[in-house]
């Protein structure tokens, strides 16, 4: 029997999910999994924010068509009071830019509609590993936010000068996002950058956290966590930065 400081806690979850059957079915993945415990099932986002205040869950999941309070409201509840949550949107596929509004409010990851109920147990332990997901689009869209918010161009991921102007994001973290925006896949991200993929899906999340804090105005002292783990991550995309091709 193992003793309670050896003891694994479950993960505890909560959904929001408008559609009966999505909602079911995702319930039914969290249940089925002994390393998650489902905190609570809602439909609409009046319950989850409810729900959330008392059940305090590790992570938040969200229907974006949700009938009653839009996604976002949610969302930033949820970011407020529940900082070290991970707040997952669910979505259909071509909707980067109101993807990007959520991360922009404090989710920290998004999953398909089509492919939550299978993807979602395991996703969730991915994600509390410091993972997050990203597309060439929404990276091209997320490089293009933070250009736009220091005043420096049109938006454009391509008119984004990897040696200039990256503040908020460091030379890797910039690095990982103009090679995820031109389609290369993870595999070739990490050979590039000497480091297993989920050093480079936690600068995603890292991402992320910054785009949130820096839509608020805060501070990004705070979310700005130090390479510790992943210096190699680091050092080899300031490396290579230097040699990428241009797109």
């Amino acid at each position: 029997m193992l003793s309670p400081s050896f003891a694994r806690v479950a993960i505890r979850v909560l959904i929001a999910e408008s559609h009966s059957d999505t909602l079911l079915r995702c319930a039914e993945a969290v249940q089925a999994d002994v390393r998650l415990s489902l905190a609570a099932a809602v439909s609409t986002g009046a319950a989850a924010i409810a729900m959330m205040d008392e059940c305090v869950p590790d992570v938040v999941v969200v229907d974006l068509q949700l009938q009653d309070v839009p996604a976002i409201e949610v969302i930033r509840h949820a970011a407020w009071h529940f900082p070290q949550a991970d707040i997952v949107l669910l979505t259909q596929f071509g909707n980067d830019e109101q993807v990007l509004q959520c991360i922009e409010a404090g989710a920290t990851a998004y999953l398909f509609k089509d492919s939550a109920a299978e993807c979602l147990a395991e996703s969730i332990h991915l994600w509390s590993e410091g993972s997050a997901p990203i597309s060439p689009g929404l990276a091209r869209r997320v490089l293009g936010r933070f250009r736009l918010r220091l005043g420096t161009g049109t938006g454009s991921a391509w008119a984004f000068p990897l040696r200039e102007s990256t503040y908020p994001l460091t030379a890797c973290e910039a690095g990982i996002l103009r090679w995820i925006a031109r389609g290369m896949s993870l595999e070739q991200i990490s050979a590039l950058a000497s480091s297993p993929q989920p050093g480079v899906l936690a600068h995603v999340k890292k991402i992320y956290r910054k785009l949130a804090a820096y839509a608020r105005g805060e501070s990004l002292v705070d979310v700005s966590e130090p390479d510790i783990q992943i210096v190699a991550l680091g050092s080899a995309c300031d490396r290579q930065s230097l040699s990428m091709p241009s797109p």
